[in-house]
């Protein structure tokens, strides 16, 4: 291991040791990132709990079965086949009450769960604004509810985005008010009163300079995290645009061509020769690596107001 590697465990020994996490998101791009490099980096933790719901006629334990034969955890396979005993399934939805745990599953997680990361989200810009608010303001809000049954928990780590505050020129390391101001309690209360199709159509006037409904329900995500931050120890983290790892599990691993991926991949295979743009703009892609060895350190940074 490199010896960026090797600081982030000896830092990380004492927060990591014996934990059990849960990670919600856990199938998708950063968060099965983020589960692989767990397993592979900190063999102190106990188990990792993560959300599995059926799909397309495939069962959750099917589903879960496919997940271990993911290419992701090729390296886990090869040296350290054990480890993957380490995660367990829920049956569940991010974005159902209670996320469609059932009694027996929930006290577990409020016994034993020490540390969250919290990835779970619609990344769709063109997604609507009840679905939006459902899966990224509902749920955020609905998993903190959760946290104050866990007595054990120890951190909370949010994933946000570097694009929440799209009004303002200049963003530091803290928490705005939505802009235009939008107070999160109400907005959460409209989303379950306004019909879908009006509060669709309303969409537009709600959002404000935020371009799409995805940066706009995760600034209303960061103030309900905000709201919580005097009784659950927690964090924030913005990444930018995630695109392949750089390194880890391997470098150029991805497990999507949408968006920046997609743009890359086709550049890269000749299908676009040239794209329009501001040479004097950054473009803010990151590796997905580098993501989540930012959220693995940053949890031992989460604290209570």
């Amino acid at each position: 291991m490199d010896k960026a590697g090797v600081e982030i465990v000896e830092h990380q020994t004492d927060i990591y040791q014996d934990a059990v996490v849960f990670i919600t998101g856990a199938t998708g791009f950063v968060g099965k990132t983020l589960l692989e490099k767990l397993l592979w980096s900190f063999p102190q933790i106990k188990r990792i709990y993560m959300l599995i719901r059926s799909k397309g006629g495939v069962t959750v334990e099917e589903r879960f079965r496919g997940f271990l034969l993911n290419p992701i955890f090729e390296r886990l396979r090869a040296q350290h086949p054990e480890r993957l005993k380490k995660i367990f399934h829920f049956s569940g939805n991010i974005e159902d009450d209670n996320f469609g745990l059932n009694e027996s599953d929930r006290a577990v997680l409020c016994a034993e769960v020490n540390i969250i990361f919290h990835s779970a989200a619609t990344v769709r810009f063109n997604e609507c604004l009840k679905v939006s608010a459902r899966v990224n303001s509902q749920a955020t809000y609905n998993l903190l509810e959760l946290c104050k049954e866990m007595a054990q928990l120890r951190s909370f780590l949010y994933v946000s985005t570097a694009y929440c505050n799209p009004g303002r020129k200049y963003v530091d390391e803290q928490v705005y008010p939505t802009m235009p101001p939008v107070d999160w309690r109400q907005f959460l209360a409209a989303t379950q009163k306004i019909p879908d199709d009006y509060l669709n159509r309303l969409a537009d006037y709600i959002k404000g300079p935020h371009v799409n409904t995805y940066t706009f329900t995760k600034s209303i995500a960061e103030q309900i995290v905000n709201a919580y931050r005097h009784v659950i120890p927690i964090v924030i983290v913005r990444p930018s645009i995630v695109t392949a790892a750089y390194r880890e599990p391997y470098p150029g691993w991805i497990d999507n061509i949408q968006a920046i991926s997609g743009i890359m991949m086709e550049i890269g295979k000749g299908g676009i020769s040239s794209i329009l743009g501001d040479k004097d703009l950054i473009c803010d892609i990151i590796p997905v690596d580098f993501v989540v060895n930012a959220m693995i350190m940053m949890v031992g940074k989460a604290k209570l107001a």
